[in-house]
């Protein structure tokens, strides 16, 4: 049980606690990763770490969720980004494809995946960043559509649904290095999706 009172550095500390996490399990699975591993690679004691988080998986779960907090609020910027739907649709694309550890993003992102196809708490966390990026598009989508810009032969919903699926078979080609794991590949074959399916000209 993680014990009270604050140490001193305490949010430094608890902040390279976290850092560590996401990749030990990129490394080493989220099964394999003990505290002791995320003990070494942040510097901090284990006792240290139980005093911030009262388990393994508590530990786990919060360094996933601040990751794909992450990754939910660059999606919101991006969608923010100008008056232009096109320039909207490629910069939400790219926030989905930035990534400076292209495999080792891809392989904590579809570890945990995996883990939440049994988990509800972290089935709810993936939840949101799909909900996230779907909402997104939809909406930039539909404002394209209203415009006159993009040329759609489907319903809106259904294409955000097509790109939102086509990221996460790019991260199975990544981690299992079917392909070239840079940005530039992941982002070409996305953005090049978007144009096909909202029939923006070339």
């Amino acid at each position: 049980m993680a014990r009270r009172g604050r140490p001193p550095g305490g949010d430094a500390q608890r902040r390279r606690i976290l850092a560590a996490v996401m990749p030990l399990v990129a490394e080493r699975g989220l099964t394999a990763v003990r505290l002791v591993d995320v003990a070494a690679a942040s510097g901090v004691s284990v006792g240290m770490i139980q005093h911030y988080f009262r388990s393994r998986d508590a530990l786990l779960d919060q360094a996933f969720h601040d990751y794909c907090m992450t990754v939910v609020e660059r999606m919101r910027t991006a969608a923010g980004t100008g008056d232009d739907p096109w320039g909207r649709v490629v910069a939400l694309c790219r926030a989905a494809t930035a990534s400076t550890r292209m495999r080792q993003r891809a392989v904590t992102w579809l570890d945990f995946v995996n883990q939440a196809a049994r988990d509800p708490r972290r089935r709810r966390v993936v939840q949101q960043v799909y909900e996230a990026w779907f909402d997104a598009l939809r909406t930039v989508i539909d404002d394209g559509a209203r415009e006159g810009v993009f040329q759609l032969t489907d319903d809106p919903a259904v294409v955000a649904e097509q790109l939102v699926t086509m990221v996460d078979g790019l991260d199975v080609a990544v981690a299992m290095r079917l392909r070239r794991a840079d940005q530039n590949w992941r982002e070409s074959r996305l953005i090049g999706a978007a144009r096909a399916l909202l029939g923006v000209p070339a």
